[in-house]
């Protein structure tokens, strides 16, 4: 008996290395779709859900406090804010913002796409960068990652932009997948600042007409 399970076990080893090609592949794509479909959907962001009911609209004089609630900042005398409500009122202020720059441009972005809107900051942002100007762009892996040309990347580097992705799909590190950055800031020369859900592309440009865009 234990002479007949030695031959089992040594049969089993020898099965083992035995695979063919074909079997290891699959094996191995098989670890590596299990590998992902758990970062995706088991591997979650961080979030406080915090949700404040509103009985006012942003035209209201309460809706200033209300905003301040929900971070906490601190309003400085002397300072100035303005609300901004669609891409008719943001595109052209944030395009404006970054062609009269005259020392630092810093830029980041979930959603930038190579159409018409993106390669309008693009473009912007290239111009500034020949012109001598410190530009940072960061961008997110995901958001942007395929909806953004590799030309255009290419394009803002040469040009002399500081470029980077947030979590590049490129990146090994399969686990930070779901983990993504949604922050929307632009900061001119460290004076003027734009903040908000807004994505650089064709679908938020106009009026807030299309009822199918999102908020992410």
């Amino acid at each position: 008996m234990a002479r007949q399970s030695r031959s089992v076990s040594h049969y089993l080893r020898q099965k083992h290395w035995k695979l063919t090609l074909g079997e290891w592949i699959g094996g191995v794509l098989a670890v590596l779709a299990i590998t992902a479909v758990f970062c995706l959907f088991f591997i979650r962001r961080q979030t406080l859900e915090y949700h404040l009911e509103h009985t006012f609209d942003v035209r209201a004089p309460e809706f200033f406090s209300s905003a301040l609630a929900l971070a906490d900042p601190l309003p400085i005398p002397g300072n100035k804010i303005e609300l901004l409500q669609d891409g008719d009122g943001y595109f052209p202020a944030m395009l404006k913002a970054i062609r009269s720059a005259r020392k630092t441009v810093n830029f980041e972005a979930y959603i930038v796409h190579s159409d018409e809107t993106g390669h309008e900051f693009i473009d912007a942002l290239i111009e500034r960068a020949r012109a001598g100007l410190e530009v940072r762009v960061l961008l997110d892996g995901i958001g942007s990652g395929w909806g953004l040309a590799n030309s255009d990347v290419r394009k803002l580097r040469e040009a002399g932009c500081k470029f980077e992705y947030y979590h590049p799909t490129s990146s090994w590190r399969v686990d930070r997948t779901n983990r993504r950055s949604h922050r929307r800031v632009l900061v001119i020369d460290g004076l003027v600042a734009f903040t908000g859900a807004i994505g650089f592309r064709d679908q938020w440009s106009g009026h807030a007409q299309d009822r199918s865009i999102g908020t992410t």
